[in-house]
């Protein structure tokens, strides 16, 4: 089973929010609306591969308007898709500097400083930016992935529970079911599967997690049911990708 979230998609998701959703940067509301196409721009790049490009863009939007958080925010994430996270790590600290509260930047800052193996430096980010956002699922989220891959499974289980209370999203449903798989609690894990299904149901990976679980339980039929399906899924959505 495949115990992780991809790094890469997880980091999108944040540019994603710094791009769409509500303006958390310093500045007033005008600032923040002339940036955001800059960020669009940046977005597409990344989209397209082009990470080199995508901090050519932000760079020039930088030396034209000043230093601003949601900017070094947007140049660190797309550093971190390049695994330029040493440099990262600057742009996160800048945009801390310029706003203390801005959750999605210690968030961030805490992913490359795992990426680079500090486990203590990003439980201690991903501690601020719950402390400055409570209510952010995405804070959770990391800081129990983080838990997770250090098997620490408890304090895991404690982050997805809160990220679910902020935000029942499929994916962390699906990272809470691994998290009590591992634990060997298969009938919480196969619930969580069932949730994650009905979220998404196009979605492979919950119905292979609650295959796994039912084996566990000796529902052997449904076990055998699930992973026939879970296969159909994958099939399908490799055909989609060859056909882009």
């Amino acid at each position: 089973m495949n115990t992780a979230f991809s790094t890469t998609a997880k980091l999108l998701a944040l540019l994603v929010l710094i791009v769409i959703g509500p303006a958390t940067a310093n500045g007033d509301d005008q600032s923040r609306s002339a940036a955001t196409p800059v960020l669009r721009e940046a977005q597409t790049l990344i989209e397209q591969g082009k990470h080199n490009l995508a901090i050519a863009v932000l760079d020039a939007a930088i030396k034209r308007d000043g230093r601003r958080g949601d900017l070094l925010l947007a140049k660190g994430c797309v550093k971190q898709l390049a695994n330029l996270h040493e440099s990262a790590l600057e742009d996160f600290s800048g945009a801390i500097e310029l706003n203390f509260k801005l959750s999605s930047a210690y968030a961030s800052r805490g992913t490359s400083h795992f990426a680079l193996g500090d486990h203590k430096r990003a439980i201690n980010d991903l501690n601020l930016a719950v402390q400055a956002n409570p209510e952010s699922a995405t804070a959770y989220v990391l800081r129990g992935r983080f838990h997770f891959l250090k098997e620490e499974f408890r304090l895991a289980l404690d982050d997805y529970n809160s990220a679910i209370r902020h935000d029942p999203d499929a994916r962390t449903y699906i990272a809470r079911a691994f998290c009590h798989f591992e634990m060997n609690n298969y009938d919480e894990a196969a619930s969580d599967a069932t949730a994650a299904i009905a979220l998404d149901p196009d979605e492979p990976n919950p119905l292979y997690i609650r295959a796994s679980a039912n084996k566990h339980l000796g529902k052997y039929d449904a076990a055998l049911s699930d992973y026939r399906l879970a296969q159909q899924l994958e099939a399908k959505l490799k055909q989609a990708v060859t056909r882009k």
